[in-house]
Formats: C-alpha cells, sequence, structure tokens
C-alpha cells in the first residue's frame, strides 16, 4: 500500500449522465455539504494505492467493491480526544490524473493482480498531524477494505510525488467521445486557473505585520529563502524565531502553498493574496487563518 497526496486533479462522472446527474462543479454528501476535488488549505486530496492479493477476490479473480467498503479512519480535530472519523473515497483515478467520482454505493471492479488509486478528501491536520515535518501519518490512522482487512497507517509516508502506475486498472463503463468532451470542458470552465509560483513568489517577499485572539506577529519573508519571526503572545514576552521558507506549488492566481524550516521542524502554510499588501496565512496549527499586511 502506498500514500500519495496531491493538490488537484480534473475530475468527470463515473456513470453516464443519462444514468444519473452528477454536478460535476461539487460532489454532494450528506447534511446539505459539497465536498470539492480541489482541496481547501486545511484539507488533502489523498491518493491510497491498493494492490489487491488473490485473496481478496473471487472465484472468477475479480474483486468486487464500492467506495463505501474503503474506509480511512482519522482523526477528528474537532471533537473529543481520541474521536476518530470515517472517510470514503470520492472516486478514484486513472492514469494518475483524471478523478472518476462515484458514490458509496458505485459497483467497481478489479483483477487480483491489479491495483487501484482511491482518492479522499481529508481534513489535513487529523491526517498528518500538527506540526509534522516529513509528511507521515499520524499515529493511529488507519486503512479498512470491506471490513475484512485492516492496515495501520501510523508513521507511514505521504509522497508528494505521485505518479500513475502501469498496474492500476479499475473496469468502468467508458463514456462516448463526446460525453468526456462535454464533462472536461464542464470542469475546465469550473476550475481556478493556475497560478505563476515565480509571481506569487515575488509577492510573498517582505515584511509582513499580523495578528490574531493568541496575539500579534511580524514576519520578514527574504527573496533569498531566509525567514524571521517576531511573535508576541499575548501575556507574555516577545521570542524571535529564524528559519528558511520555500515555494511547494501554486494553487491558484492567489494562492502560494510553502514549507517553513524552524529549528528542524519543517510545516506546510498557505499564504492567500489579497493584492499586494494583503494577505491570509492558514497553516495546520490555526483554527482560521491569519491575515496579514505588508509593512515593506
Amino acid at each position: 500500500m502506498d500514500l500519495f497526496h496531491t493538490p488537484g486533479l480534473k475530475f468527470v462522472d463515473h456513470d453516464y449522465k443519462e444514468i444519473r446527474k452528477l454536478d460535476l462543479k461539487g460532489f454532494p454528501v450528506s447534511g446539505g455539504n459539497e465536498i470539492r476535488p480541489q482541496p481547501t488549505s486545511k484539507q488533502m486530496l489523498v491518493i491510497v494505492r491498493v494492490t489487491f492479493s488473490r485473496y481478496a477476490s473471487d472465484g472468477d479473480h475479480w474483486v468486487r467493491f464500492s467506495p463505501g467498503g474503503a474506509r480511512l479512519v482519522t482523526h477528528a480535530t474537532n471533537g473529543a480526544e481520541g474521536e476518530m472519523v470515517d472517510n470514503y473515497p470520492i472516486g478514484t483515478v486513472d492514469d494518475g490524473k483524471t478523478l472518476y467520482l462515484s458514490k458509496p454505493d458505485d459497483f467497481l471492479l478489479s483483477k487480483d493482480d491489479a491495483a487501484v488509486d482511491l482518492a479522499y478528501l481529508v481534513d489535513k491536520a487529523g491526517f498528518v498531524g500538527a506540526g509534522a515535518g516529513a509528511m507521515k501519518v499520524a499515529d493511529g490512522n488507519f486503512f479498512e477494505f470491506k471490513r475484512l482487512a485492516r492496515h495501520d497507517l501510523s508513521g507511514k509516508p505521504v509522497s508528494a510525488n505521485y505518479k500513475p502506475a502501469p498496474t492500476v486498472k479499475v473496469e468502468r463503463k467508458l463514456p462516448t467521445a463526446a460525453q468526456t468532451a462535454a464533462a472536461e470542458a464542464a470542469n475546465t470552465a469550473t476550475a481556478p486557473p493556475a497560478g505563476n509560483m515565480e509571481e506569487l513568489k515575488d509577492r510573498l517577499a517582505g515584511n509582513w505585520a499580523g495578528s490574531s485572539d493568541a496575539g500579534s506577529l511580524v514576519i520578514d519573508f527574504k527573496a533569498d529563502g531566509s525567514l524571521s519571526i517576531n511573535n508576541t503572545p499575548k501575556g507574555a514576552p516577545p521570542t524571535i524565531s529564524r528559519g528558511t521558507w520555500a515555494a511547494v506549488r501554486a494553487d491558484g492566481p492567489n494562492t502560494l502553498v510553502i514549507t517553513r524550516t524552524i529549528g528542524g521542524s519543517t510545516a506546510e502554510a498557505t499564504i492567500t493574496f489579497d493584492g499586494n499588501d494583503k494577505a491570509s496565512l492558514g497553516s495546520a496549527n490555526a483554527k482560521t487563518p491569519i491575515p496579514l499586511m505588508r509593512r515593506s
């Protein structure tokens, strides 16, 4: 079993439009909420690559399953201590690039010598844990298939290098060329435009100030990749930390994902710009993004 994370994928419906009308602008779930394959700053799009053995198949060597039978259990971030959350795939991925959205009871097939890439949209803090350096699964999280096999994921690395594998194969109904073109056109129309990472890096370089209920801070993002943070918690003396920062990806025209390394610990953060002089800083440790104003 291998784990990956990716910033986003193009997506189409698993089934024909003549059979059901699934809104490709989002994936509806219970409670009237909407899950989008493009993760927010607090979410991760996680790919669990499961390879089937002979013991997972029926007598004809076919593995029959549905997304509802592939449970990814992670820590709850807004519940009681020790509380866990069930996560189910929002679909399966073909060729490492196309996410086929599925409902929990969709019928899927694979051979017992093949693998399946299952896509989950999970709460990042509950999956990798707060303050994790290298991307690793938090202790206690696990994967369960059809309630017959359980795999402990504690400490397992989550690679950002998601690539297709020749063994990954889900047997599915293939849409016509016209259906595929229409679905991709709808997806392209609603997808956020790609961002220019170099331009966003230049926009971030400078001195920024922000405040929250916890106190105030001044962050200096140097163009050479160095970093200094002057943090003044409420009712406590200020502290100064120094380290480095590096751009990871652009999640849109105004969103830059970076890593900050301080004292040997590396964590990911998301900078969302509002023009050139306003931004917000989101991270796994912050309940809400911190507004920032450029000082210089």
